[in-house]
């Protein structure tokens, strides 16, 4: 928390800087996997601890800082940085940030039902938006909101982490 890696947009960057200090170096890009890999962790941090509001509320604060970021108009996650043309660990990303934004509804203690509806609604928005714009032959792409384009194993992985949260929490 004090190394200004959390921005103050609450986006997390991908590294401190190596200079003394180590600081939050704010030339660094944001990624839809470093926002949402913190989700999960925080959950169980919440589950451990005494006072779990603590940890629920940063995981609350991240994700949302997370979808008004990298969410377009329609509410479709995209990776801002690199889409149509990521390399392939980039287009597992927003699996990432999709299956622990379910791990949060599954698992958080004292979730509201506006946070769980809010997360939900992400879910299922997304999983509809790849099946009619991003998909060809039952092959997931990489841009949800389409055109519809090339598919690889990381684009189908990272789609189906979105479908398959979107059916665990219909």
């Amino acid at each position: 928390m004090a190394s200004g890696l959390i921005n103050k947009d609450n986006l997390i960057n991908d590294h401190l800087s190596a200079a003394p200090g180590c600081k939050n170096d704010l030339t660094t890009p944001i990624f839809t996997y470093n926002q949402g890999i913190i989700l999960s962790g925080l959950v169980e941090l919440g589950w451990s601890a005494s006072n779990p509001a603590k940890y629920n509320d940063l995981a609350h604060t991240l994700a949302q800082a997370g979808l008004d970021h990298f969410t377009d108009d329609n509410g479709i996650l995209h990776e801002n940085l690199c889409e149509p043309n990521c390399s392939p660990d980039l287009q597992q990303f927003k699996g990432v940030f999709g299956r622990n934004i379910l791990f949060m509804v599954n698992r958080m203690n004292g979730i509201t039902d506006a946070q769980r509806q809010t997360y939900t609604k992400f879910l299922q928005v997304n999983a509809d938006s790849i099946w009619q714009n991003s998909q060809v032959s039952n092959q997931l792409g990489l841009v949800w909101s389409g055109p519809k384009g090339a598919v690889t194993i990381q684009t189908q992985s990272s789609a189906l982490d979105i479908i398959v949260g979107a059916a665990c929490v219909t």
